[in-house]
């Protein structure tokens, strides 16, 4: 991932900022009416093609507060321990596609929201952040109670100020989630480019609205009274939200540790796996893979007796058998199934020498002499012997004496 994010654009289109601009230079009043029109205002983007089989595989239901439509998503086993997922300001349930993927393989039930006038909630257009606490405790009282929540953005802080007002979850998880509420609105006239005068109409609008302090709801302020353990995940390059909000909430919430990335951004690290993993081992580790045999006490029982059973076959003698034909003793042989291979026979090095010897061809010297043939002596034939008469074996040129 680069390191710089390019943020989504939540300010109103050129036009209403000159206008804006304008009014506050001749008519405040009304400048500071638009502003709290776009403040209140949500803007709704379409959900894309990677969060549609999360949404499409969820159980949905619908809730009301104050006239206002909630929409609630459920993935899991039901009999796993709960986890509730808040998103930002303009974002979704779907938007934790990749976290519920984490979740419901460690075993969890996880729950989602679409906050008041936000994602597929029809009717209401304006809400704002105690709406989002309200959508919270309404959630908590009809399918709570909770284990664990996490918040993205302005759903970490919601949590927070749930938390003090009832919604008592052992684990809290803020990605990416502002702290101060002045440092929100300041953010907010920046990029609609109000001035100073705006600015401050909007913090006392709010002041006169709640009938406390705006910083009554920071999250610097709620967590100073929070027991549950929580886990504070905040990218240093995120362009919305800076990384000194994470370490204000941290400096309050002393049960709290601080785990920051880098070139994730504000919404991308809703996507990024190494983080998502993290957060999902924080409530829980995933189980490690069953045994592939059915039952391992049986084999552990099998293996028992197996060995017994050698042992007892090693210690009894080798005693004769009765044949039952002839009734002679045969002596019983122990007959080794396991076959040994053949044994080659041992290379006698003379034998092979000699064969070598044998079949190797003597070199001839070569010199320059020429070859003289061997004469082949003269055989001399011997002279032809008389034959020997057959009647009185006798030659023929001889006579008999008287």
């Amino acid at each position: 991932m680069s390191s710089k994010e390019k943020p989504i654009d939540l300010s109103p289109p050129f036009y209403v900022v000159a206008a804006l601009r304008f009014c506050e230079t001749f008519f405040p009043s009304l400048a500071l009416k638009l502003a709290k029109y776009f403040f209140f205002t949500p803007i709704r983007f379409p959900r894309p093609a990677r969060e549609q089989k999360a949404f499409e595989q969820a159980k949905r239901n619908e809730l009301m507060i104050a006239k206002k439509r909630i929409t609630v998503y459920s993935w899991g086993k039901e009999n796993g321990k709960k986890i509730l997922l808040v998103h930002g300001w303009s974002g979704r349930a779907t938007q934790f596609f990749k976290l519920r993927n984490f979740l419901v393989s460690r075993g969890f039930h996880v729950y989602a929201i679409d906050a008041p006038a936000h994602g597929e909630n029809t009717g209401a257009k304006q809400t704002h952040m105690l709406e989002f606490v309200e959508a919270i405790e309404r959630v908590n009282m009809t399918y709570g109670p909770f284990y664990g929540a996490v918040g993205h953005s302005l759903g970490g802080l919601a949590i927070l100020n749930a938390y003090n007002k009832g919604f008592g979850v052992e684990k809290i998880v803020t990605i990416a989630a502002p702290c101060s509420i002045e440092n929100v609105i300041k953010d907010f006239s920046k990029r609609i480019r109000a001035g100073k005068k705006t600015e401050k109409g909007l913090i006392n609008h709010l002041v006169e609205t709640y009938k406390v302090p705006i910083e009554a709801f920071g999250g610097h302020t709620q967590a100073e009274t929070i027991r549950a353990k929580g886990l504070i995940v905040h990218d240093i390059h995120d362009h919305d939200v800076s990384v000194e909000e994470a370490k204000m909430l941290k400096d309050a919430w002393k049960n709290a540790r601080l785990f920051t990335t880098k070139r994730q951004g504000h919404r991308r690290i809703l996507m990024a796996k190494d983080t998502l993993a993290l957060v999902a081992d924080f409530f829980g580790k995933r189980p490690a893979p069953a045994p592939r045999t059915k039952n391992r006490a049986d084999n552990q029982a099998t293996q028992n007796n197996s060995k017994e059973q050698s042992a007892q076959n090693a210690s009894k003698p080798n005693t004769p058998k009765v044949n039952a034909e002839d009734g002679n003793n045969t002596e019983v042989k122990r007959v080794n199934k396991r076959r040994r291979p053949a044994r080659k026979k041992p290379i006698n090095p003379s034998a092979e020498s000699n064969k070598i010897v044998q079949n190797a061809e003597v070199p001839t010297e070569v010199s320059d002499k020429p070859v003289q043939q061997k004469k082949r002596p003269v055989k001399r034939r011997r002279p032809n012997k008389p034959k020997p008469n057959a009647e009185n074996n006798t030659p023929d040129n001889t006579t008999s004496k008287d």
